[in-house]
């Protein structure tokens, strides 16, 4: 079985947050993956109790915490959800594959700022980075650094859409 810890750097739910879940709800009767919902503590627990889904958080997103959440869950993947957290798992471990997936594209990522020079020196370490558009990669300052990338798109799980919240006839049920 493969140890998969998906790390984020929130403690609430939204767009990238649903990503993760979705993505664990879908292999979570795989019986080749035991996947780990890695977040700061806060309101995202309730929805992850909801979901059925392995978790452990911290207070605190930083080097000490992910250190020792790593010692403790010994994942065979970390798959890291932003910036952050991508960046702290690469100085935590060298050894374990790190997937660096980007959810946004904010606009310190095209100058030279410590930011934006801390995930150029943690690339090293990631065996992809993934984005959500092809603009996060073309507008990152080092995108000459990123050795291998992959633009995806998110997944949307069907089941979820609950055509009752629908309040007017010509609502949508969905818009992608």
């Amino acid at each position: 079985m493969i140890n998969v810890v998906h790390i984020l750097n929130t403690n609430s739910y939204s767009g990238a947050e649903n990503v993760v879940i979705t993505i664990i709800n879908k292999l979570k009767n795989n019986i080749n993956y035991n996947m780990i919902y890695l977040a700061i503590e806060g309101p995202i627990e309730e929805i992850l109790k909801e979901n059925d889904i392995n978790y452990y958080l911290v207070d605190k997103l930083n080097y000490l915490t992910l250190k020792k959440a790593i010692s403790n869950l010994n994942p065979d993947v970390i798959h890291c959800h932003d910036f952050t957290a991508s960046i702290l798992a690469a100085l935590v471990t060298k050894k374990i594959p790190i997937i660096s997936h980007l959810h946004h594209n904010p606009l310190w990522i095209q100058s030279r700022n410590i930011k934006s020079l801390a995930y150029k020196y943690s690339l090293k370490y990631f065996d992809i980075v993934l984005g959500v558009s092809s603009s996060i990669f073309d507008e990152y300052k080092y995108n000459n650094k990123i050795r291998n990338y992959k633009v995806i798109s998110n997944p949307v799980d069907l089941t979820q859409i609950k055509p009752e919240k629908i309040e007017k006839e010509n609502d949508f049920d969905i818009i992608f």
